[in-house]
Order: C-alpha cells, then structure tokens, then sequence
C-alpha cells in the first residue's frame, strides 16, 4: 500500500482545520491511519525550546533566519525527518506557505495538494467568532479589523498562499455553509483517501 501526503495550504481562517477534522474523522471511520504534521509546530517548538513566544509573528520572525542560516528550504528539510517517522497511511502537510514547501511535497509521487480559500471578510469573522469559544487560542487575528486582516496576509509568510493556491491539485472555496464544505472535502476524501 503507498503511503499518499497531502499539502494543506490556505489562508488564515479559511477552514483548514475544520476540513482536516472532517477528513480525521471519516478516517476513523474507516480504519485509515493520517497523521497531521504542521510547518508551524517546527517553529513553535524551535521558539519554545528558546523560551520565547510562540505566536504567529514569532514564528514569522523566526523563518527568514532558518532560511538564511540553513537554505531557502529549511523548514522542509526539518518535515523531512518527521515523515520518516510516520507510520500514517496518508500524512497531511498542513502550513503550505513558501515555494520550497511545495517543491518538497511534489518531490513525493502522488501528492496531492488542497487549496482550503474563503473570502477575506468570512475568514476576519471567522477568526473573531473562534477566539470567543471557551479555551480557545487567541490570535491577533481574533482583533482584527477587516483591513487590518487583508493587510497581514500581504506578510512574508502569507504573501504567496494565493499564488500557490492557484497551481493546487484541488481547490476548495469555502464560501456556503458549513455542510456545503463537508460535502466538497467528503468529495476529496471519497477521491483521495477512502481507496487507501
């Protein structure tokens, strides 16, 4: 049985995590083992291990000197060890947001990469209506303004989401209801992993 990764890339809010769980879930169902591993988690453990702050724009601080000390392509060098790892049946690549990200997951035969897009506005509330849910996390993102959420995502570490969304094996625009993007990721699931 080959071993299927797919790259998850979207912008912030745009129901990534909410996609995964449906996919978990139905894999449950099925007896199909995924793993979840996240560019952001190498970062957040990187900055922990420092004793620093481990928010999105410590991250995003942190990425340009691990490119520059160690490649262009350090995060997924970093990825790398973790698949050898992984005993999954399919692995997820979840925090797709640089090029390089991308040339490693298409240096895997048969990847698949997701493009998970809302509309800017959704995704603003979206991230205000999380961050009210008891114990949740709450990003800067949960006070912004609308504007102030477009601008961020012309960042470093956002700026390209768009552009490599466009190049993606599937794309899912999450602009209906919550059962309209259930039914479009059990489409993905029923494509791409349920034949595992």
């Amino acid at each position: 049985m080959s071993k299927l990764i797919v790259g998850l890339v979207g912008h912030i809010s745009a129901g990534k995590e909410t996609s995964f769980s449906r996919i978990r879930q139905r894999a449950e169902e099925d007896g199909i083992f995924i793993a979840h591993h996240r560019f952001g988690d190498i970062l957040r453990e990187t900055l922990a291990n420092w004793n620093q702050p481990t928010d999105r724009s410590h991250c995003d601080r942190l990425v340009p000197f691990m490119q520059e000390a160690f490649g262009l392509d350090a995060l997924p060098k970093a990825m790398k060890g973790r698949l050898a790892k992984s005993s999954a049946v399919v692995d997820f690549l979840d925090g797709i947001r640089l090029w390089p990200d991308v040339e490693f997951l298409k240096s895997f035969s048969g990847s698949v990469l997701l493009y998970i897009t809302a509309p800017a506005e959704r995704r603003s509330e979206w991230a205000r209506e999380r961050a009210k849910k008891p114990g949740a996390e709450k990003p800067k993102e949960a006070y912004m303004s609308d504007k102030e959420f477009q601008l961020q995502e012309q960042q470093s570490q956002e700026r390209f989401i768009t552009e490599i969304g466009e190049t993606a094996d599937v794309k899912v625009y999450n602009d209906g209801t919550l059962e309209d993007l259930y039914a479009t990721i059990d489409n993905f699931y029923d494509k791409y992993i349920a034949k595992k």
